[in-house]
């Protein structure tokens, strides 16, 4: 019987277990996958918090008419539940698609993933990003009398540059968005437990039926 000596014999298991570990984590096409999307209403309109599991190049975003945002990313997006996401109801958005396609003009290879929002009437619309989430804020239209209030540059804490303004806007709009998501894990969590304990004194009150048989 021929004997491997046991360091020649982990060094194919140790690249095996690494190769093995890759992917289950990326997968073979390395595909981006959207880990969550959160759909929350507020008073003015909605936010629509969509997570990757990587950073996404954002291409390009149009509006039609009827009202429609298209979102344009250099990637390819995978959604592992639904094409289709159900939204919640007396919601402005008909419906959310992700649609694949390649892109002509890039580079051969490069897939480009379109969201697509249909609306059910006009909203004024601002896109953030942020590593590996995009935020975009859906508000209601201003009616055309009323005008909106402009923030004069005295009543600003700092001077600062448009764009560190916005990106101090955005975190804060991060910030109170973690806060929800914390709020909703505890919830579930919560509910998850609940669930446990009832199926344990379920489970009990079985055994002791079986018990006095």
């Amino acid at each position: 019987m021929l004997l491997i000596p046991r360091p020649l014999f982990r060094i194919p298991l140790l690249i095996f277990s690494i190769f093995l570990f890759f992917k289950f984590c990326y997968g073979i096409e390395n595909t981006n996958k959207i880990e969550s999307i959160l759909l929350r209403s507020y008073k003015r309109g909605f936010e629509l918090f969509l997570k990757t599991s990587r950073p996404v190049q954002i291409f390009s975003y149009s509006t039609s008419d009827p009202p429609t945002i298209k979102i344009e990313f250099k990637d390819s997006l995978a959604y592992q539940q639904k094409e289709q996401i159900v939204l919640e109801k007396n919601s402005s958005i008909d419906k959310i698609k992700l649609l694949k396609k390649p892109q002509e003009k890039a580079e051969e290879g490069v897939l480009v993933t379109h969201l697509v929002l249909e609306l059910k009437r006009p909203l004024e619309y601002e896109i953030f990003k942020r590593d590996n989430t995009i935020a975009l804020r859906l508000n209601e239209k201003s009616p055309p009398h009323k005008k909106k209030r402009e923030i004069e540059p005295k009543k600003l804490k700092y001077k600062d540059s448009p764009e560190r303004i916005i990106e101090r806007d955005f975190i804060e709009f991060i910030k109170k968005a973690r806060i929800r998501w914390q709020k909703e894990e505890e919830t579930i969590k919560r509910l998850m437990a609940q669930i446990e304990r009832e199926k344990y004194l379920e489970e009990k009150r079985l055994r002791k039926q079986e018990r006095f048989r």
